[in-house]
């Protein structure tokens, strides 16, 4: 819960946590999502029935490291989604009913969901070769 006028989300890995707060004015939402080389070695492979929707990019980003599976980032900027989607829609939103489209050459990703006419605009990063870290925002 934020204050009528604020937006913001948290993460947390074993060790690391962050959270970021924004006027309403800028973006309706924001979610961001954190997951260290750890986590994102143990996310089982077999995750992606759980995960995934017909639509999402088959191809992951030219740039995503080699210690980062395919997976594992679009778990994260799921995650990252249903953290700002959630709110706004005053229910859970599951990971399957969101596609994400990562866009080539960049590290941004557009995420959308079946039947609604919400999408947000999504980033992301790997920080010192040991974490994934996503956001999204509802513009």
């Amino acid at each position: 819960m934020w204050p009528e006028q604020l937006t913001g989300s948290i993460s947390h890995t074993t060790d690391t946590c962050a959270a970021v707060v924004a006027l309403r004015t800028t973006w309706k939402a924001i979610g961001i999502d954190l997951l260290d080389r750890e986590s994102a070695g143990r996310l089982p492979v077999d995750a992606e029935h759980l995960l995934a929707h017909p639509h999402d990019s088959e191809t992951p980003p030219p740039a995503l490291p080699a210690w980062v599976p395919p997976l594992v980032l679009l778990f994260s900027a799921k995650e990252s989604t249903i953290k700002a989607l959630s709110p706004d829609l005053q229910r859970f939103v599951d990971f399957p009913e969101i596609c994400v489209r990562f866009e080539s050459h960049t590290h941004t990703f557009l995420a959308s969901m079946d039947g609604a006419q919400t999408s947000v605009r999504g980033w992301w990063t790997t920080v010192m070769d040991e974490m994934v870290v996503t956001g999204a925002v509802l513009p």
